[in-house]
């Protein structure tokens, strides 16, 4: 019985043991982190911006490598769903011919990954099959890829930009670079590495591009109501102001996928 009892007893406490207070800030400790690549022009953020300097470097001949956070290229196209890179494409207007902007579209259209826009010159663009699209400029380009990646710091050396630390499932490394391309479309790298940034107010900001799809709907009885029911460019200002266009008049004609009251119903 003594023994039971002495078994059972609770343990002295050591106070050396116990966790040290809660406080706010926790410093890190230095380490070595390995030096992952190392290119000529390093892209940060696949969308379409990113992709265009990506394969626009990789072909006058420095060695790219393109960074993403997420696990496929496009940007805004394949992760948002903004099935198109010039919904302005009106017929009459007068636009270059080339440049990479163009490609992606006429590639996509090749691949059969496109549908022609009902009111304009526009190539609808499949959100999930540019994905594809997507991997093969970069590829064909030569451009090394790194996705699931995010880039967390800004590597200095004497003054100049010299690369960035990234994290990913492989952990935490250093990617260096002679040039370093900010696509993230949030300035991130530019703010890491300690360019003056302004956020600008609410009021005065780019509104979020908030995209849905859905199916099970009659496309047809659709296209019938927005032609019964037109909408303009003039129609987005008509509820005083709440998306006010600055145009030049000339384009307050033009059709447009406006359908704010149709909502408002809904």
């Amino acid at each position: 019985a003594p023994v039971a009892k002495l078994l059972c007893a609770p343990a002295a406490e050591d106070e050396s043991s116990q966790p040290a207070p809660f406080q706010d800030e926790y410093v890190e400790p230095a380490r070595s982190i390995p030096v992952s690549d190392t290119c000529d022009v390093l892209v940060v953020g696949g969308g379409p911006a990113g992709l265009s300097a990506a394969v626009a470097a990789a072909r006058a001949g420095a060695s790219t490598m393109l960074i993403e956070r997420h696990g496929c290229f496009g940007g805004c196209i394949t992760t948002v769903g903004m099935e198109t890179l010039g919904w302005y494409r009106y017929e009459g207007v007068v636009e270059c011919e080339t440049g990479i902007g163009m490609e992606m579209e006429r590639m996509a259209a090749r691949m059969g990954g496109t549908v022609k826009w009902p009111f304009n010159s526009s190539e609808c663009l499949d959100a999930d099959y540019f994905k594809i699209v997507a991997d093969h400029l970069v590829s064909d380009a030569g451009v090394k890829p790194l996705l699931h990646t995010i880039v967390v710091e800004a590597i200095h050396e004497g003054g100049a930009l010299a690369g960035v630390i990234v994290e990913n499932k492989s952990g935490r490394s250093a990617v260096r670079a002679k040039r370093v391309i900010d696509c993230t479309g949030d300035a991130d790298v530019a703010y890491l590495a300690g360019a003056r940034c302004t956020k600008r107010d609410r009021r005065e900001r780019m509104g979020v591009s908030t995209v849905f799809s859905c199916s099970g709907v009659d496309k047809q009885a659709f296209i019938d109501y927005t032609e019964t029911n037109p909408a303009t460019y003039k129609t987005w200002s008509r509820r005083g102001g709440e998306w006010c266009q600055q145009t030049a008049d000339k384009e307050e004609h033009l059709r447009s996928p406006f359908l704010q009251e149709e909502f408002e119903k809904a």
